[in-house]
């Protein structure tokens, strides 16, 4: 069924899916007791939730939440607070071809929505990892100005933004060294 989650903070938000994710929100769960995590992607969800049930505990598995939409609509963050936040992951798709667009036109969307949202004095940049499989991609976004990259209208910085390419993250350098 359709579920709308209405997360206003403390929450860690996953855009996307491939092999980092399940490592990623496992660490992300386990980190702090009250944690929770949202996985918005346009996989079957019940499939991914039977891969994360057999390595996630009960409470664990409570705290994560998953939204089946399409990434690069903005209807898909509208009742989200991204803002709420404590960081936003854009994944790119393991080995499917073309899926770094999908990354750019969500980052598009999480930006656009955030420009919209009401500010608070309180209310710091929002820390987002944005991910791109092809190396040749990730170079090039590097050294471009990004959506994300947007100020607000006092010239406050939207997004505290990493651009990364999976053969450089954690998660690489956990599945490349393991025996």
């Amino acid at each position: 069924g359709e579920v709308d989650y209405r997360l206003d903070n403390n929450y860690s938000l996953i855009v996307g899916y491939d092999f980092q994710a399940r490592p990623l929100i496992k660490r992300l769960l386990s980190n702090t007791a009250d944690a929770r995590v949202l996985l918005i992607t346009d996989r079957n969800v019940r499939a991914i939730r039977a891969e994360m049930n057999t390595e996630l505990t009960k409470k664990e598995s409570a705290r994560l939440m998953f939204m089946r939409r399409d990434l690069a609509l903005p209807s898909t963050y509208s009742g989200l607070r991204i803002r709420g936040a404590n960081a936003v992951y854009i994944l790119g798709d393991e080995g499917v071809s073309g899926r770094d667009g999908i990354v750019l036109r969500a980052s598009d969307m999480l930006a656009a929505k955030v420009e919209s949202e009401s500010l608070t004095d309180s209310d710091m940049p929002v820390k987002a990892y944005l991910q791109f499989e092809d190396p040749g991609i990730y170079s090039q976004m590097c050294s471009q100005k990004l959506s994300m990259d947007r100020k607000d209208q006092n010239g406050n910085a939207l997004f505290d933004l990493e651009v990364f390419n999976y053969y450089d993250s954690w998660v690489w350098k956990c599945w490349s060294e393991r025996n």
